[in-house]
């Protein structure tokens, strides 16, 4: 499976592409916290301008991402 930029993920799950990118750096920071969130995949290429991630990881981790909002 190719590796896919947030925008390529957020019309994968149906969602806006901004959601993607809030849950990835939600999930980072959380794990940086100490949280036992499920940390994000990372980057297939880091310091690009356009960040690719592995889709079967990202499918695997996004039905795990931290809640969002209220419960």
């Amino acid at each position: 499976m190719p590796d896919l930029t947030v925008s390529e993920l957020g019309r994968r799950y149906q969602v806006a592409h901004s959601t993607v990118a809030r849950a990835i750096t939600r999930a980072t920071a959380l794990r940086a916290q100490g949280h036992l969130a499920p940390a994000p995949p990372a980057p297939v290429n880091p310091g690009e301008p356009q960040l690719r991630y592995p889709t079967d990881q990202m499918d695997a981790w996004w039905p795990l991402r931290p809640p969002r909002g209220r419960p």
